[in-house]
């Protein structure tokens, strides 16, 4: 195949993974994996996703598994970079053991140079135990501390004797325009950039909402939390010039917590409210009860109104209901049965 020809078939491949075009000659290990396409993945990769962006970056990924290629992870704040490098090191445990070092670039003890002095300054027995190494937000490291992560990118080669770790980094900054100021080592630059992964931003995946949501909620062990949060987020997730997910993943963390604490119930984000219990309080329910209640009612039919109601009012959800009422979503389930066999009308969860 001509030289020519060969960069025309990896500039095509270079596209379709979503790299920026190459200058003539800027040939790397990567582009003649991708202008080849020839070799099998070695182990499954997958994370889930449904997202163009994101398939692609799963192809890309599958056929450099069990290598030592660096890896620069980009992306806005917060749309799970550290979590694809954490993937790709689970993915690599079949070919290869080893331990995972994550260390955080904007960390001020870390950005000192002597801790990257010491830990790639020479050889480092340590790394006998590292299959792979994360530099979170790379990008914030001194010119000092970037010159002992190149030393390190250029005496270690897959040929080297002894264990070499995967070096794998992050950043929500154009490294290039730092580059351009002076501020980050152009070598550097050109030895990460071999292989690049843009992760887009949450807006753009909104196809893999609810496969994000129902993993949040699943470690948080809120799971009944979904159809209300999924059906409200998504609604939103609409408006293009929403910010209430400025920060991608990590501000749906912390809505879907606040959602799930009732912290949201007095509070807005960007004209959303989340809580489906802020219209009505668990004690004007009571009150309204108590002066309505007919005098042949026992107790157990009080109880049983109260609870009806308070689970209407929440749409269905029964986490919300049961925190309103200060009882366990095991009692109200209980609860719930019991009047499900008596013919109660139960509000079902909205969806």
């Amino acid at each position: 195949m001509s030289n020519k020809k060969t960069f025309h078939n990896m500039e095509e491949n270079r596209e379709k993974a979503g790299f920026q075009k190459l200058s003539p000659g800027n040939f790397s290990y990567l582009d003649f994996i991708l202008a080849n396409n020839r070799l099998k993945p070695k182990v499954h990769f997958d994370l889930g996703s449904k997202n163009k962006a994101m398939l692609k970056i799963e192809e890309t990924v599958k056929y450099t598994i069990g290598s030592k290629v660096p890896i620069l992870i980009t992306g806005e704040i917060g749309v799970g970079k550290t979590y694809l490098a954490k993937k790709i090191h689970q993915a690599e445990a079949s070919i290869e053991s080893g331990d995972l070092l994550v260390i955080d670039c904007k960390n001020n003890e870390t950005r000192e140079s002597d801790f990257f002095k010491k830990l790639f300054g020479e050889r480092n027995s340590s790394f006998d135990n590292i299959r792979t190494i994360v530099l979170k937000e790379i990008a914030f490291l001194d010119l000092t501390s970037q010159s002992y992560v190149l030393r390190f990118l250029q005496n270690y080669s897959e040929s080297s004797s002894f264990r070499v770790p995967r070096l794998i980094t992050t950043s929500s900054k154009d490294i290039y325009e730092l580059v351009e100021k002076g501020i980050f080592h152009q070598d550097l630059y050109y030895r990460l950039y071999i292989l690049q992964l843009k992760v887009p931003a949450l807006m753009e995946r909104k196809d893999d909402l609810e496969n994000i949501l129902k993993e949040l909620l699943s470690e948080m062990g809120e799971e009944e939390e979904f159809d209300h949060l999924y059906l409200k987020i998504g609604k939103f997730m609409e408006d293009k010039t929403s910010s209430f997910l400025e920060h991608n993943i990590e501000s749906l963390k912390k809505i879907v917590k606040e959602s799930i604490s009732g912290v949201v119930s007095t509070k807005k984000t960007d004209g959303i409210n989340f809580s489906s219990s802020s219209n009505f309080s668990h004690e004007g329910i009571v009150h309204h009860w108590l002066k309505s209640i007919p005098k042949d009612l026992t107790m157990r039919d009080i109880e049983t109104h109260i609870i009806l109601e308070v689970l209407k009012n929440n749409y269905g959800n029964r986490t919300h209901t049961a925190r309103s009422l200060g009882i366990s979503l095991r009692t109200l389930r209980n609860k719930i049965n019991e009047y499900l066999q008596k013919g109660y009308l139960v509000t079902k969860p909205q969806k």
